[in-house]
């Protein structure tokens, strides 16, 4: 049985606390509201609506009465009306539920928007998901609710939404409850939508308003436009009987025809900046201007900027026809062409190459150039607007006369690398931007400030793991930089940790045990294997834990720095900022886990990276006046970069935090100021396309989130650095899931870190990729189950579809279920021509089923797709007292869910395996009847390395692999792996069945495991002492031999 699952969730369904409790609902007979409000023309007082229950709310704007049957509503207008409770739920802390909650509302939607609300007390912001919220979408309505038993520290919000759609202007009655472990969703008296997601006591936020006719929290806004009638706000749990009864009492106005009040309507838009009464101008362009300065010097100014750039809010569009004399001759303003919609605010990517060039310019037309955008905003009142722009390459942009934005940057177009928030006047408003191209592309674009969407980064998060578990080696590396031994390995982990996989799951486990078996003799690799030991917090592992921090505290130089000490090609290189910021990480994380660094050698770390901190300039900062910048380098007075600059800052911020009052004042003096003219450089060459400086491109993304998350800064960079670096992610991510930069794996692992915030102490504990939940079920019909794809195969029961509960649930016992006579599990398994019972479940017919609980664990063979069924006996209820009840049996939908098979332990341990092969330890030879391409010689299947191979050439008939022994070792059992072990490579031709010839007598016929990540093992009849042996294959799994090249990635003798 499934025991103590905590995601069963045949409690959405039944309990069996009696019909009075069917749907976890509150008896006793108390249904009077906490808070209530009537939206109607008495409840008005001034500006007060007048509850019936609680304080009043505050009215802004001139909601209009409208009449109904029932005696009318209050009709907000979406745009200046608004209904507040309180500006701050302290105020009305005592009246808000803690346990259970019922909202129920009556209310009419006539612009649909993506976070509609209808009552709100809620934080939904960056990490922050608080409170609670009833409100709707484009379609659907729904329950948004943070709960204690979900809080990962910041808080997790469940948005529960209906599967029933609205329709504009019509009213209906939504009922939202939670009673401490079941959301539920109510449309006009029939519950619609449950969730066990949530559970404990609701999750308040520190501070948040209490909203009416609206969404509001501190980032968001979106106002409420259609009718509001009634809420009601209580602080138990209704019954769906009082629901159901409160409902019909008013049942008749849902019936009415919707309605549209003559009051002004918002335009339906999702961008959240877009208020009536704006009207945008199109854009005009000119250039090219020569600018020898190039993107680098944003100063130098041209004739443009001389009158341009000096207009006033209130001034007339500037005239456009004079004549100008740019690079190539004489030239005027000119509309840009071949835009969509060109008095949009965002109308897509402006080429200035394919606006500007001119017939018959040379090639370096471009080159050292700068041009001019220019358009006019008409507001009929005063606002303002949050955008993001973006350029290739430099960008200055002016609002009304006042220079806003400076990138002084070469760089690749990506619309979120800048952000700038316009104070509108009302009448003409003058925006100007120049761009300054170095040579090539030439473009701007600009569009409104758009938040990262949420389930977008958990989609990109869960496609990049998904991305690593696939291409891990059977001996849990990941064969990348293996001359590090274990060092990218432990990356790989700690990532994974971040990212919510957890310690248990087969992939760390694999990986654990390379990490623990190989060397980590140089910064890199111990450094890494500390923050993974760290995440993965396993006792087992203190002792390796503090060994490896003493050692890291010895490869400190008398610099500062750190060094390598040794580099995996022998050399001895230099002390860098690189190696030292690893180190520095690894120190922070065991000191998180009570392994102390000593005092000493923080304050040597300040002093060598204050070593590489450049010297000091100034900037004209487009707001803040002139500035200092300071950049930090890979070593002392080398280049300068955004990844090593970011590097510095966090140095220099994690040892002075370790320091604290130990740190001498000259000394923070320094590194305060260090870290002041590092983020002012980042902010003057901040880009999302590349490093700033040249370097590693994703090194400089995941130190833009370690800055963000240890400064608890929301704006690094000049931007909102989460929103504008994870949408730069997203676009970027590829198909496979993974980051293509200068190292696919690394790059991943970076982005990865980038996207879960990793540097926060809140990251991890979020995800299991391999035991997702593969959902069976129909609204209406059937039975319903849910698979749990881990070893063994757990399947469960969860509930039956709306018409099945109708036909079968006797009388007297509406709400507790049928009455099931036996449960069967059916598999298709490939290769099989159909399902077959796997397990048959009798179960306590005399009685409905409740909160019995119905699963089975299966133990399935094979690997690949399987199809999952259930089919069980309903008992029909008899039409006479005393008469046998029919049997029915109802079968369920299937579900296809790909298993990877389960791994013995033996599979967890793979890496230890190298250290036990007999021929590391001897002298060999080795060859093959034919080799694959250029590569994958016979000598690569014998390298303790899962990441090489032999293969042979596609057209050998008889491929062959010989080692031959320069002296006898005895031995009793040989490993062989598949040559492309990983699960990635799972779908190509593999050896099937091999034969081995021992010192030319002993012949045994083996047929490989066809799991791509397990190893296949041969024990000899007996020990015997080896001189020669002699791999035949003689059949391939997924294709032919003398078809395809086939191979092994590893062969190994053992004892």
């Amino acid at each position: 049985m499934l025991g103590q699952s905590p995601i069963f969730i045949l409690s959405l369904l039944f309990t069996a606390l009696g019909p009075s409790l069917a749907s976890g609902e509150a008896t006793g007979g108390q249904d009077e509201p906490v808070l209530a409000w009537r939206f109607n023309g008495e409840s008005l007082e001034g500006e007060r609506l007048v509850g019936s229950a609680g304080p009043a709310a505050q009215i802004s704007g001139k909601p209009l009465e409208v009449a109904d049957s029932g005696g009318g509503s209050l009709f907000f207008d979406g745009l200046d009306d608004r209904a507040v409770v309180a500006d701050d739920l302290s105020a009305v802390r005592d009246f808000l539920p803690t346990r259970e909650l019922t909202v129920s509302v009556w209310f009419s939607i006539n612009t649909a928007h993506a976070y509609g609300g209808v009552v709100s007390v809620l934080q939904d912001n960056g990490g922050m998901e608080k409170g609670w919220v009833l409100g709707y979408g484009k379609q659907h309505f729904y329950l948004g609710l943070s709960s204690t038993g979900t809080d990962d520290g910041d808080g997790v919000m469940t948005y529960l939404n209906s599967e029933f759609e609205y329709e504009l202007g019509r009213l209906y009655n939504l009922v939202g409850s939670f009673d401490g472990e079941v959301m539920r969703l109510y449309v006009n008296g029939e519950l619609d939508v449950t969730s066990t997601a949530q559970s404990g006591d609701i999750l308040y936020p520190g501070a948040a308003p209490v909203v009416l006719a609206g969404y509001r929290d501190s980032n968001e806004d979106f106002l409420h436009h259609g009718r509001l009638r009634e809420v009601s706000i209580f602080e138990q749990v209704l019954s769906r009987k009082v629901i159901k009864n409160r409902f019909h009492r008013q049942a008749a106005l849902t019936r009415e025809e919707p309605m549209f009040p003559a009051a002004p309507a918002p335009v339906a838009t999702d961008d959240p900046n877009h208020k009536p009464g704006q009207e945008w101008g199109p854009w005009y362009a000119i250039g090219p201007f020569a600018y020898g300065a190039g993107p680098g010097n944003m100063g130098e100014t041209t004739v443009i900027e001389r009158y341009l750039a000096s207009m006033k809010a209130g001034a007339p569009q500037a005239k456009l026809d004079r004549e100008h004399r740019g690079k190539l001759g004489a030239m005027t303003w000119r509309q840009v062409p071949g835009l969509g919609q060109p008095l949009a605010l965002d109308v897509g990517t402006i080429d200035l190459n394919a606006a500007l060039k001119p017939e018959g310019a040379p090639g370096d037309w471009n080159a050292k150039s700068c041009a001019y955008l220019y358009r006019v905003l008409e507001m009929d009142e005063a606002g303002e607007m949050a955008l993001q722009l973006g350029s290739d390459d430099g960008l200055r942009l002016w609002l009304n006369g006042q220079l806003l934005l400076e990138s002084a940057v070469a760089r690749s177009l990506n619309t979120s690398d800048d952000g700038v928030t316009l104070q509108l006047a009302p009448g003409t408003n003058h925006i100007l931007a120049k761009v300054v191209n170095d040579g090539g592309a030439w473009a701007f674009g600009m569009q409104a400030w758009d938040s990262v969407d949420k389930q977008a980064v958990n989609e990109a998060i869960d496609r990049g793991v998904k991305f690593l578990i696939e291409r891990q080696y059977a001996d849990g590396s990941w064969g990348n930089h293996p001359e590090y031994g274990a060092g990218h390995t432990a990356y790989a982990v700690y990532t994974l940790l971040k990212c919510g996989v957890p310690g248990s799951h087969p992939v760390i486990q694999r990986a654990m045990g390379f990490v623990r078996s190989r060397p980590a003799d140089h910064t890199y690799s111990l450094s890494c294997r500390i923050l993974a030991l760290c995440a993965l917090m396993a006792d087992r592992d203190l002792e390796l834990l503090a060994g490896d921090v003493e050692r890291l505290v010895d490869f400190q130089s008398g610099s500062g720095l750190v060094g390598y000490p040794i580099h995996p090609n022998g050399s001895a290189l230099p002390d860098d900022l690189s190696t030292t910021l690893y180190a520095v990480l690894a120190f922070h994380a065991a000191g998180e886990r009570g392994v102390a660094v000593p005092t000493r050698t923080w304050r040597r770390l300040v002093l060598g990276a204050l070593q590489c901190l450049g010297q000091e300039d100034t900037w004209d900062h487009p707001l803040r006046g002139r500035i200092k910048t300071a950049a930090f380098s890979y070593r002392p007075q080398s280049g300068y970069r955004g990844s090593m600059t970011s590097a510095g800052i966090t140095i220099l911020h994690l040892a002075g935090e370790a320091l604290g009052d130990k740190l001498e004042t000259h000394l923070k003096r320094k590194a305060d100021a260090g870290i002041a003219g590092g983020l002012a450089w980042i902010e003057r060459n901040m880009t999302w396309s590349k490093n700033p400086g040249g370097g590693h491109h994703y090194f400089h993304i995941y130190g833009m989130e370690r800055l963000g998350s240890l400064l608890r800064k929301r704006i690094v960079g000049g931007v909102d650095w989460y929103d504008t670096g994870a949408g730069y992610l997203l676009r970027s991510q590829q198909a496979e899931g993974g980051w293509y930069g200068d190292n696919t794996l690394v790059d991943t692992l970076l982005a990865l870190l980038f996207l879960e915030r990793a540097t926060s102490p809140s990251t991890g504990g979020k995800r299991n990729p391999d035991e997702r939940l593969h959902l069976a079920e129909s609204a209406e019909t059937g039975a319903h189950f849910r698979v749990l794809a881990k070893s063994p195969t757990v399947v469960f029961l969860t509930g039956f579809g709306s018409k099945t509960l109708a036909e079968f649930e006797w009388s007297g016992e509406r709400g507790r279920g049928p009455r099931v006579a036996f449960a069967e599990f059916l598999v298709k398994q490939p290769g099989e021509a159909e399902a077959q019972v796997r397990e048959r479940v009798e179960v306590d017919a005399t009685r409905p089923l409740g909160v019995q609980r119905i699963d089975a664990q299966l133990e399935l063979e094979k690997t690949g797709k399987h199809e999952f069924s259930m089919r069980l006996g309903l008992l029909r209820e008899p039409e006479r007292e005393g008469y046998v009840p029919e049997q029915v049996v109802v079968n369920s939908a299937v579900v296809a869910v790909s298993l990877e098979g389960a791994f013995p332990p033996a599979a967890l341990e793979y890496a230890a395996d190298r250290d036990l092969c007999l021929l590391d330890r001897a002298q060999a030879s080795f060859a093959a009847s034919s080799k694959f391409g250029g590569g994958y010689e016979a000598a690569q299947a014998f390298d303790g390395l899962h990441s090489t191979r032999w293969e042979c050439a596609a057209t050998d008939g008889a491929p062959t692999l010989s080692i031959k022994l320069r002296r006898s070792t005895r031995a009793g059992r040989m490993l062989l792996c598949h040559a492309w072990p990983r699960l990635h490579e799972k779908a190509l031709a593999r050896v099937k069945r091999f034969e081995v010839v021992v010192n030319g007598r002993d012949t045994y016929q083996v047929e490989m495991d066809p799991h791509v990540l397990r190893k296949t093992e041969l024990r000899f009849a007996k020990p015997v002492k080896v001189r020669e042996i002699e791999l035949r294959i003689l059949e391939a799994i997924d294709g032919a031999v003398g078809a395809n090249k086939l191979g092994f990635s590893e062969v190994q003798l053992l004892k």
